[in-house]
């Protein structure tokens, strides 16, 4: 069965009347065929996020993350949280293979997040976020203005999360399955490349999540004072990028329980993720994004 967009009671619609008790209309539901809907109304010009033009176009955009539990799509529903805009969630709830093979229907290279913003369909959570700004976010200040300070070290990280972080995570996961696989084997597996230097000392890993520490050791946020789409792209990576470091093996639903900390070593980043996750956009994104939790795999 399709998805319906959110149907909105008139194309003014009257803001005061809908709004709840955290300024917001708020519905969660699971339909029968398992698919998750989400849906959030915003009231930017009472934030003061955006003119009234704007906040009435971002209403009426029809929003809809192709979603996997656990999975990178989650940044895309915060990022709409932190925007109070309306969003569809589409995904079989605690079946990952199910919801993945679901993807091909929409994008040929089967990957999430997939998100259709009205006619406009994207993957690359790093670009859909930037997409998402650019006609939604424009005064919300998740991101700088490029005159601002602040505006080279977002678009960094912006990138540096998936381009860098995320690559020398899943590297080190690759490396580690492989050397398990060849011991398995009773194969001998071939010395590991060191580097001179300090980098020589740590893995791919190890050394985003220094770096991480040492930028947070500055500033509170990664773009400097204020918090921008650069740390929700973050947070993904460190969430994974902290097990890994420590050498643990990778499991989704491990690492998502919170039952290892395994942030010790990192005071900062693990100041930085507690601070996120006290954020009630956050809070709401992992409530429609997980509704029973961590999924198993």
């Amino acid at each position: 069965m399709a998805l319906q967009p959110t149907k909105l009671p008139s194309l003014e619609p009257d803001f005061g009347a809908i709004r709840g008790a955290d300024g917001s209309h708020h519905r969660d539901d699971v339909s029968q065929n398992g698919r998750h809907t989400n849906s959030r109304l915003a009231h930017w010009c009472q934030k003061g996020y955006a003119s009234r033009p704007l906040a009435l176009q971002a209403a009426r955009a029809v929003i809809i993350i192709r979603h996997i539990e656990g999975r990178r799509s989650e940044r895309v529903a915060w990022l709409l949280e932190e925007l109070g805009m309306p969003y569809e969630l589409d995904f079989i709830q605690g079946d990952i293979v199910g919801s993945l093979l679901a993807l091909e229907q929409h994008h040929e290279m089967r990957m999430t997040p997939i998100v259709h913003i009205d006619d406009v369909v994207m993957v690359e959570s790093g670009a859909i976020l930037e997409y998402l700004l650019s006609r939604f976010g424009k005064g919300s200040g998740l991101r700088p203005a490029e005159d601002d300070p602040a505006f080279p070290a977002y678009l960094q990280f912006l990138h540096f999360a998936e381009g860098t972080a995320l690559a020398k995570i899943v590297a080190d996961v690759a490396d580690s399955n492989m050397r398990k696989a060849l011991a398995k084997a009773s194969v001998e597996a071939p010395p590991a490349m060191k580097l001179p230097g300090v980098a020589g000392s740590r893995s791919g890993s190890q050394r985003v999540m220094h770096y991480a520490e040492n930028t947070l050791a500055q500033q509170p946020y990664f773009a400097g004072n204020a918090f921008t789409a650069a740390d929700i792209m973050m947070h993904f990576a460190l969430k994974l990028g902290a097990p890994i470091a420590a050498g643990a093996d990778f499991n989704v639903r491990a690492i998502l329980s919170g039952e290892h900390d395994y942030l010790s070593g990192f005071p900062n980043v693990k100041g930085f993720m507690a601070r996120m996750a006290e954020r009630p956009a956050f809070q709401r994104a992992m409530q429609s994004t997980m509704p029973k939790g961590p999924p198993p795999m």
